[in-house]
């Protein structure tokens, strides 16, 4: 019996303190300057080839509004900022009018007959001036754990639709 990929039932999410891929980034289009380095990082591993997840994560990105800018040499690839509320969020009341953009980090490793997927969620430009430091509540935090939840929502998706549903 075949069964269809999914994403592994032992999902770590953790926030993670990190220089990454926002680090080198200038502040001319962040009036405030850029977010933190803080991220969200979602662990799984899917029953699908490397090549395979890569496939369906460029287009769930793209799906999603991501574009890609850069591929590590460590098989990352790092979005340019989504300037947009993720999708169902746009009226809601936690931010305001102006989204301060979304960088998606990408990056899979093969381990044997399945794929390690690592899932990254930085806020690009901080909401509030710098003497103001960003609480789990702040628009940063908030962003950072949507975006994370609607890549993963769509891999998984996507991941499902690909497969052929299991026979009796």
């Amino acid at each position: 019996m075949t069964r269809p990929p999914r994403l592994s039932a032992a999902v770590l999410v953790s926030a993670v303190l990190s220089a990454g891929p926002l680090a080198a980034q200038n502040t001319r289009d962040c009036p405030n300057g850029l977010a933190d380095d803080k991220s969200i990082r979602v662990d799984a591993t899917v029953a699908v080839p490397l090549s395979t997840l890569y496939e369906v994560g460029d287009s769930v990105l793209t799906a999603h509004g991501f574009q890609w800018t850069a591929t590590t040499p460590v098989s990352a690839r790092i979005t340019a900022p989504r300037y947009t509320w993720p999708p169902g969020s746009e009226g809601e009341p936690w931010h305001g009018t102006e989204s301060p953009g979304l960088v998606i980090t990408l990056s899979a490793f093969a381990a044997h007959d399945s794929t390690r997927l690592s899932i990254l969620s930085q806020v690009r430009c901080r909401v509030s001036a710098p003497a103001v430091e960003p609480t789990d509540s702040s628009v940063e935090s908030q962003l950072r754990v949507l975006g994370a939840v609607e890549i993963v929502s769509g891999l998984s998706d996507a991941l499902r639709q690909r497969s052929p549903a299991p026979g009796p």
